[in-house]
């Protein structure tokens, strides 16, 4: 089965550790995919198993009309993403 999960970030939060577990645990029998809205190259706080495909849609912080253009534009990546991974 493809698992395709998604967390803003994979900071030293407790709901980043639980998404790490879980991606982890289930990587041994599915295949899955992390998404994220951290930018490029952003390395996860808690250890994931490297067969997880990370994938990072920098859409994560800013401040002013900044924020909201990067806020907007989140459900459509996500659905962009989502589409490209089928």
């Amino acid at each position: 089965m493809r698992i395709l999960c998604l967390i803003p970030a994979m900071g030293p939060g407790g709901a980043e550790r639980a998404m790490a577990r879980l991606v982890t645990d289930l990587v041994s029998r599915h295949s899955i995919s992390l998404l994220t809205y951290e930018p490029p190259n952003t390395e996860p706080f808690y250890s994931i198993n490297p067969d997880v495909e990370m994938q990072h849609l920098d859409l994560l912080g800013g401040s002013g009309l900044s924020r909201v253009f990067r806020l907007l534009r989140r459900p459509w990546e996500i659905n962009r993403h989502v589409r490209a991974w089928r």
